[in-house]
């Protein structure tokens, strides 16, 4: 019996529940009105020639491992291994920052009296409760994410309806007079790298692209429509937000969950509470689904570079369950040894989640500057290749769209490490960003130096082993 490919609908909805992770439209809306604006203008100059360039790609080479193969093909063995590394560890640093903000909404809204030492310990157990069922429950997990998608839709809707009908009986708490859409300058250059990020990891559908259902056409299709999917539920989440909460009071962690009580209580009156509860434990199971589907997905593509094989510690195999627990265990350890670090360290839980998020979030990005180059060098490298799809324009199209993307993606890395308006210790927070970083890429490169002559050394003996030596008759 022949695998079941999985739909389009599938993986749009996966999509949905990967990419769009709803802690961020708390950060979105810290910046008000004008924030919506910043949306629009990252949409056009980034998210659509991001959304091209995967399509090209994602739909020419259908293989799993996704941004390593086009790594791979365009620039070699060793970016590409470097390449993976880098999208793999950001799980590590960025996991940390989903489970902070579980931790703060659970705070928040269920234990408001949570000392800031007994929110480190649910986002411990939370990590390590992701990397259990990662290991035992593979299953389980999937099934976690699959249906991620649909409560994100269905979520950022009710939001939506009670957010305008609480503004119509109240009136908006932020006016949204066109004069408020233009942005200010500060706000601008430490929004705009969020708005990059919230729109990254569409390429994450293309690592499983030959487990698709005709993947050369439904490649673009999953990546358009999720594509639009997230970019308008991340506006009108927004919106909602704003809507509800003056942009002076909104928590950049919390936001979202103190909106659900405001709408629904002011909407249909406090007996109707519970719909906020169950909106708000909607949120906790999207930051879990979100977190399990990266960790999976990540994995994934490192088990398709071969430094899986070249490592024992990262090709370790679960004796039992056949998954990569070790890992598993270093996304629980170097978590949990990273949380602490900047809870003991940090004065509050906003000054935590950012640093964490700002460094997972380079991390995270310095792959695709090898993507968005990759798809310009292919073109040139392997001109005869067959594109299902092709960035419109020819030769231009495909320059701006790889220039403009790659550009974003250099401005994001950049502006992520500026400390943010406040920091108490700008030089802790740049050595944090910089000297983490340094220490990531420095490992990454060891182990794909000893995975790369451990290939070497296989493919040498293989060679001489296929040699008759009654040929040689010197």
């Amino acid at each position: 019996m022949s695998e079941k490919k999985i739909s389009l609908s599938s993986m749009v909805l996966f999509a949905l529940c990967s990419i769009m992770v709803l802690y961020t439209l708390s950060v979105t809306a810290s910046y008000g009105v004008s924030g919506i604006t910043t949306w629009l203008i990252v949409i056009v100059l980034f998210f659509i020639p991001y959304a091209l360039i995967s399509s090209e790609l994602g739909a020419t080479w259908p293989e799993d491992g996704g941004i390593y193969i086009w790594a791979k093909r365009a620039f070699g063995d060793f970016i590409a291994s470097q390449v993976s590394w880098l999208y793999w560890i950001n799980v590590v640093f960025f996991v940390p920052a989903v489970c902070v903000t579980f931790a703060g909404n659970l705070n928040s809204y269920f234990f408001p009296n949570m000392s800031k030492y007994a929110q480190m310990g649910v986002v411990i157990g939370l990590l390590w409760f992701i990397v259990v069922m990662g290991i035992t429950r593979e299953e389980f997990t999937r099934k976690i994410t699959q249906y991620g998608g649909y409560v994100i839709s269905v979520l950022i809707t009710i939001m939506f309806i009670f957010a305008t009908i609480y503004g119509i009986k109240y009136g908006y708490a932020n006016d949204f007079a066109l004069k408020n859409f233009k942005p200010d300058f500060s706000s601008l250059i430490h929004f705009a790298p969020v708005v990059i990020f919230n729109l990254l990891g569409f390429e994450l559908l293309c690592s499983i692209a030959s487990k698709m259902d005709n993947p050369k056409k439904n490649v673009p299709k999953s990546i358009m429509l999720s594509g639009v999917l997230v970019a308008v539920f991340y506006i009108l989440g927004s919106v909602s937000i704003l809507s509800v909460i003056p942009v002076e009071k909104v928590n950049s962690v919390t936001a979202i969950t103190d909106s659900f009580t405001i709408m629904i209580t002011g909407v249909l009156g406090e007996k109707f509470s519970f719909i906020a509860t169950i909106m708000t434990a909607a949120v906790l199971y999207n930051l879990l689904a979100s977190a399990t589907a990266w960790v999976m997905g990540a994995n994934n593509v490192m088990m398709s570079t071969g430094a899986d094989q070249g490592s024992k510690i990262l090709g370790h195999a679960h004796p039992k369950y056949g998954t990569p627990d070790y890992a598993y265990y270093i996304v629980g350890s170097v978590g949990t040894i990273y949380t602490i670090f900047n809870y003991m360290g940090g004065s509050n839980v906003q000054a935590i989640f950012w640093t964490i998020f700002a460094f997972s979030s380079i991390l995270y990005e310095l792959p695709y500057l090898a993507m968005f180059l990759a798809v310009i060098k292919l073109r040139y490298k392997e001109p005869n290749t067959e594109r299902p799809y092709r960035i419109p324009g020819g030769k231009v199209g495909l320059w701006i769209c790889g220039l403009l993307a790659f550009f974003g993606i250099v401005a994001g890395i950049i502006l992520f490490s500026l400390p943010p308006v406040g920091t108490e210790n700008v030089l802790k927070y740049e050595l944090t960003v910089w000297g983490g970083l340094a220490v990531v890429i420095a490992v990454g490169v060891l182990i794909n130096l000893k995975t790369l002559k451990k290939q070497s050394k296989v493919e040498l003996e293989a060679a001489i082993g296929r040699i008759d030596p009654l040929e040689d008759k010197h």
